[in-house]
């Protein structure tokens, strides 16, 4: 198969060719579960970014594969034609996607169930990437943590569970030793909620893995070396650190979440305590070697946190490149 894989973005490709190449595919129909549509370089594009590609390179090699389509006076494809397709036109120049395109064609079945554990303290952005995420892998299962401490709070009573009945920042104020140092307090506090939402989040994990499905867990409960790795088989639980390395725009975009709150909570004024519980997670991912991942740019944070997610599936790292 003629393959005529560049390493330049969509921006090095002539705009009337693309069009011109786009319209032309527009003829091809592809079939999927019985309906029919379009074709298109998008269209191609999303799968291709699935397997960890940049928009521009994504785009880029679907134009290449759309052109060959129409040489080959292509009328109809189903999808999983496509993706074999697509699958051995990578064939030669990169193995790795070839597999990854292989495993996608089937669903992912192959790799499943798996369970997504994306941890990171409050306000850098970790939601909004898990949301991404969820999104571009069409991943329909997505928990944050603080919606399992919501739930554990009409079980467990104040009086019963006081650090569970406050933020992870603030959850200090309920551990009654005065002789210990604020930072100690805080870092005790958040450790003590942790523990107990912990368990919440390996109960949805665990049921995840016994339907044989994918789930994207978010939340900053989700600390590296606390969850009990023995009740799960390797690699069926991905772990990532998401972190915000430059403090001003951390604390810009803690700001700018106070703006949007209803009840109005100053996230701000809890900045010191957030950044040292962010040191404690880095020092604990670093211990028990979980990647962590800076989320400085939304794209750049998806393109890793996608290939490193299929690096612990496929175990690519044994895998001549």
């Amino acid at each position: 198969m003629r393959h005529e894989s560049s390493n330049s973005a969509i921006g090095g490709l002539n705009s009337r060719w693309l069009y011109y190449i786009n319209n032309k595919a527009s003829d091809i129909v592809v079939v999927k579960k019985g309906s029919k549509t379009k074709f298109s370089i998008g269209y191609l594009a999303e799968f291709l970014m699935k397997i960890g590609l940049s928009y521009e390179q994504a785009y880029h090699d679907a134009a290449f594969i759309a052109k060959e389509l129409i040489d080959l006076n292509m009328q109809e494809i189903t999808s999983d034609e496509l993706l074999t397709y697509a699958e051995e036109w990578y064939a030669s120049s990169n193995p790795i996607y070839a597999r990854r395109l292989s495993v996608l064609a089937k669903d992912m079945a192959p790799v499943r169930p798996f369970v997504i554990m994306l941890g990171g303290v409050t306000g850098i952005g970790k939601s909004t990437i898990a949301r991404l995420l969820a999104e571009r892998l069409e991943v329909k299962s997505l928990i944050g943590t603080d919606l399992i401490r919501e739930t554990l709070r009409t079980v467990f009573s104040s009086n019963l569970m006081p650090t569970l009945h406050t933020s992870s920042y603030t959850a200090s104020s309920k551990i009654s030793s005065a002789r210990l140092i604020p930072e100690t307090r805080t870092l005790l506090g958040f450790e003590e909620q942790a523990k107990i939402v912990i368990t919440g989040a390996e109960a949805a994990s665990l049921k995840t893995i016994r339907q044989n499905e994918v789930l994207i867990l978010e939340g900053v409960h989700l600390v590296p070396g606390m969850v009990n790795r023995k009740l799960f088989s390797n690699p069926s639980l991905i772990q990532v650190l998401l972190v915000l390395t430059d403090e001003e725009t951390h604390y810009s975009r803690l700001k700018k979440r106070e703006k949007g709150q209803i009840r109005g909570t100053q996230y701000s004024s809890y900045f010191d305590k957030i950044r040292k519980i962010q040191d404690y997670l880095i020092e604990k991912a670093t211990e028990y070697g979980v990647k962590t991942i800076d989320v400085t740019n939304d794209e750049e944070t998806l393109i890793e946190i996608i290939n490193y997610v299929w690096e612990q599936l496929l175990d690519e790292r044994k895998i001549d490149r």
